[in-house]
Parts: C-alpha cells; sequence; structure tokens
C-alpha cells in the first residue's frame, strides 16, 4: 500500500518499510509553521482552536490548516461562478499584499468552478494567477464546500470568510470579506 504523508513528497511502502514523517516544503512554498504538530483542533466555533483540514492546491498537494498556525488566516469561500466572488477577488489580493509583513494569509477555498463541478488544480490555478499574485495568496479545493460547511453549518451565502489567529483558535465566523476591517484582526 503506498500513501502520501502529511506535508511530505515522498511514497512510502508502509507494508515493506516503516516510513517516518518528513516535513517538506510545499511546491507553492507555503510556510509550515513549526507549531503544526502541537496544534489540536477542537472545533469550529468562536473562540475554539479549529480542527486540521487538508485540501488540494494547484501543485495538486495536501495543504494543512494547521501548517499555518503562526499566521493570522482568512479563509474565504469562493466559487469560479460566482460574480461577487469575482468581483472582490481583486480587492481581497489587495487586502494580502496589504497585510503580508504581519502574517496575514489570504486562503481562498474554492468550492465549484465555473460548471459547478469540483474544482481541479487547472481550475485552483486560473484562479490563483488570475487573483492571487502574492506569496500569501493560496488557493484551494473544497469540494462541495465541505469545510465552509463545517464553519458555518446554518448555511452561508458567497463570498465568505472564517478568520484563525495565530494561535488557531477560530476569531470570527460568517463575515463579508470586502466589509471587513482586517486590521485588528493581523493586530491581534
Amino acid at each position: 500500500m503506498l500513501k502520501w504523508l502529511r506535508g511530505a513528497r515522498i511514497l512510502c511502502a508502509t507494508t515493506w518499510v516503516a516510513c517516518a514523517e518528513q516535513r517538506q516544503p510545499y511546491l507553492g512554498g507555503w510556510p509550515q509553521d513549526a507549531c503544526a504538530e502541537d496544534t489540536v483542533g477542537m472545533g469550529h466555533g468562536v473562540g475554539q482552536v479549529a480542527r486540521d483540514f487538508a485540501l488540494v492546491d494547484p501543485y495538486g498537494e495536501a495543504v494543512h490548516l494547521h501548517d499555518f498556525c503562526d499566521h493570522q488566516v482568512a479563509l474565504v469561500a469562493a466559487a469560479a461562478w460566482c460574480e461577487p466572488c469575482l468581483v472582490e477577488a481583486p480587492e481581497l489580493g489587495e487586502v494580502a499584499e496589504t497585510y503580508e509583513e504581519e502574517g496575514l494569509l489570504l486562503v481562498v477555498l474554492m468550492g465549484e468552478n465555473r460548471a459547478g463541478d469540483v474544482p481541479d488544480v487547472d481550475d485552483l490555478g486560473s484562479w490563483a494567477v488570475n487573483y492571487g499574485g502574492h506569496g500569501n495568496v493560496i488557493v484551494l479545493s473544497d469540494p462541495g464546500f465541505a469545510t465552509v460547511a463545517d464553519f458555518e453549518p446554518s448555511g452561508f451565502e458567497l463570498p465568505t470568510m472564517e478568520l484563525i489567529n495565530r494561535e488557531s483558535r477560530v476569531w470570527a465566523v460568517g463575515q463579508r470579506p470586502l466589509d471587513f476591517d482586517f486590521g485588528p484582526f493581523v493586530a491581534d
């Protein structure tokens, strides 16, 4: 049996060889903070340590939320067919650039491509090229918005945003991205 190990780019034959988990840099250059292995998620409510998730990036790698435990993280739910998402994306890129020095990571959780299907790596890459442009904008596939639904189980409208602070605690949920003042969040 072959399996990918978290943050690793080596395949281990687990039936023949015991492989130690080795953290390797992400191809996209995303950070892997040292506290990731010590972070234990509790839930998705405000004040709780957010549960970890692993979603695919434009390079086909599984990216873990807890790898960003020393950063302020804005999780923005979007879809390639969502007109408000497309309108807000360039402005959110500017927000990411403005607060990059303060450690803000903008993580776009793309739930559907233009056809309403699960976004593939090409869809993610296209969004990243068109609206990312900064090293602190990461686009991940969130099939059917499953991760977003965990944060907002009573429903949500696109675009929506969840905020995770440097202690990996949920700071806010259900925020409209461009109606939000990022200053107090990144200063916290």
